[in-house]
């Protein structure tokens, strides 16, 4: 049986107009559509033109503030092989937090800071025994094993709304429970003798000083300590796209005025493959479902107290 319905020939005039006003609504509405998502495309492509120059060497990661009813209810649905936003979620070290105790190192005069940079010690720790939860009272009476130690400097950053890029220089340890990624030609010395005294060499030490060659080693003493005790969730797709989500309890104190702060935060960091075009749109995707989600709010200051003011672009949605 042939085709019965409406055809051009067989239509009455009130449904030929129908149908017309019918097309007319649905063409505008495809027409709307593929200019969104134009502008979309050419908005991201706006932002990746406002990355700074050699960022795909640089650490890029979303940074915001939360409270800790966000904080306590993003642990609670990124549950280990759980899935959202299109990404499979592991959640490491069984659970539990490992603790990462941060030694911030300033001159008197601030020169550090003046730069937006940031040079620190960094120690890692796991509960021995394990800590029974992830409570902070629990976490703070636990005992705690060193695992490793660092010493990083960190460029001035560039934000992007809750994005940050800039250059971490420090990958290798002074100090490894398992001597694995040592810094090469470093005797085993105390961090504050590594840090001071320049007979000692080390990649972090070495970009500082290029950056701010006025700098006399000995002049640099610590002026702020970040606990924080860090729960991890690693997100990955099926092409094994990779993204690490780090909720951070912080508990720091400024040495100079004595103030003692405690906050959440939330990052989130392309792990792999190394930062590119398509993974750093990914990154913007994801963070701002995230953001939305959770009521979370772009971190506009470092750990080590930078502020760091947003990178302006043109709003041209006008």
């Amino acid at each position: 049986m042939g085709w019965l319905g409406p055809t051009p020939f067989n239509i009455q005039p009130m449904n030929r107009t129908f149908y017309y006003h019918l097309f007319l609504f649905f063409s505008v509405m495809v027409q709307k559509q593929s200019e969104r998502i134009f502008h979309k495309g050419n908005k991201m492509k706006q932002t990746l033109s406002k990355s700074p120059i050699n960022w795909k060497d640089m650490e890029v990661e979303a940074k915001w503030t939360a409270s800790r009813h966000a904080y306590e209810l993003i642990i609670s649905e990124f549950q280990d092989q759980g899935s959202d936003f299109g990404y499979t979620f592991k959640v490491r070290w069984s659970g539990l937090p490992k603790k990462y105790v941060d030694l911030y190192f300033e001159t008197k005069n601030n020169a550090l800071s003046s730069g937006l940079h940031a040079l620190r010690h960094r120690i890692r720790y796991t509960s021995k025994p394990r800590a029974q939860n992830s409570s902070l009272s629990c976490l703070i009476n636990a005992s705690w094993k060193k695992d490793w130690e660092k010493i990083q400097y960190k460029s001035t950053p560039t934000r992007i709304g809750a994005v940050w890029f800039r250059k971490e220089i420090g990958g290798c340890k002074i100090w490894d429970k398992r001597d694995n990624d040592l810094c090469p030609n470093l005797p085993t010395a105390e961090p504050i003798n590594i840090i001071t005294d320049s007979q000692f060499s080390h990649e972090a030490l070495t970009f500082l000083l290029k950056d701010h060659p006025e700098i006399n080693r000995q002049n640099l003493t610590p002026f702020m300590s970040v606990t924080d005790f860090r729960y991890r969730v690693i997100l990955m797709d099926k092409d094994n796209k990779m993204f690490e989500l780090s909720l951070d309890h912080l508990i720091s104190e400024n040495f100079r005025t004595g103030v003692i702060n405690r906050a959440y935060e939330a990052e989130l960091e392309i792990i792999r493959p190394k930062p590119s075009d398509e993974n750093l749109t990914e990154l913007f995707r994801i963070s701002k479902l995230i953001q939305e989600r959770y009521e979370l709010t772009p971190s506009t200051t470092s750990k080590g107290g930078n502020k760091v003011p947003e990178l302006e672009q043109k709003n041209d949605e006008d």
